[in-house]
């Protein structure tokens, strides 16, 4: 994977590059709220997105959670605030946010159904 660009900032070519999503994708991310995106004017007129750094990372996150099996509309839905989380859980029904791994082997634990749990911390080392 390349490296974030001198200002954080990412077209929607470069964050396809970058995170594997596909155009598609980004655009559905968009759509439903999860993903924000700056319209910036090109020299020469025409307009393209650009992600700032933060909305770079939780790209990053929103397709690990989502491979993970949770639809965009739960995504949408939880309308998770990753800053301060660790970790997020998904029990099947409902994502829960933990800031360390105690919080998130104890909410598998009263879970008392399978879970999938992200680390969000290797997500961020990649950005």
């Amino acid at each position: 994977m390349q490296a974030l660009y001198d200002d954080g900032a990412m077209t929607t070519e470069q964050l396809c590059q970058f995170t594997e999503l596909t155009p598609h994708q980004i655009q559905d991310l968009i759509q439903t709220g999860i993903l924000k995106a700056e319209l910036v004017s090109k020299p020469g007129g025409g307009r393209h997105r650009e992600f700032a750094a933060d909305q770079v990372q939780r790209a990053l996150v929103l397709k690990a959670l989502h491979q993970k099996g949770i639809s965009l509309s739960q995504l949408a839905r939880a309308d998770l605030a990753f800053d301060g989380q660790a970790y997020v859980v998904y029990d099947g029904s409902e994502l829960r946010g933990c800031r360390d791994a105690a919080a998130a082997i104890a909410t598998v634990v009263r879970a008392k159904r399978p879970c999938s749990a992200v680390d969000l911390t290797a997500i961020r080392t990649v950005t």
